[in-house]
């Protein structure tokens, strides 16, 4: 097995600068919902371009969509109230559960994908700290800033 590129070499700043020009695309098995694009951008933002194998972007898909499922039911809840009336009595809304359920749901996918704030900064903070740089070499990239101390912008 080839190993990975240094993440603070020149080589690996050339392949995530030319990466982090180009977007990402949905994966064509797991499409967006309409509404999820904005999840998506904002789940994106966790990683370096170069750090999103094609099975975390199904993964990452699943995310965006189940958070905007959850936008839309968390909504539907605060309109509708904790409690809904049956008959002359108040129940449960089920949506309280839904709710639960989704935000379940995110959590599980989000420690997955390791974009939890444990996975960036706990145990895995030597894997956060080469993700770091290429996360700082990538904006740079975008923004035009320098790559490296000592260039000008």
């Amino acid at each position: 097995m080839a190993r990975r590129t240094a993440s603070d070499s020149l080589t690996s700043a050339q392949q995530v600068m030319a990466a982090a020009l180009e977007d990402i695309a949905v994966p064509t098995h797991e499409p967006l919902f309409d509404g999820a694009e904005m999840y998506w951008a904002e789940i994106l933002k966790a990683r370096a371009n170069t750090d999103w194998p094609a099975e975390d972007l199904t993964m990452a898909a699943k995310l965006a969509n189940t958070m905007l499922l959850h936008k839309r039911d968390q909504t539907a809840l605060f309109d509708q109230g904790s409690t809904i009336m049956k008959g002359d009595n108040p129940a449960p809304n089920p949506l309280v559960a839904i709710c639960h359920t989704h935000i379940s749901t995110i959590k599980a996918i989000r420690q997955d994908l390791q974009i939890h704030g444990r996975g960036k900064n706990g145990e895995a903070r030597d894997a956060g700290k080469r993700r770091g740089q290429r996360r700082k070499t990538q904006d740079a990239a975008k923004s035009g800033g320098a790559l490296f101390a000592g260039e000008s912008d």
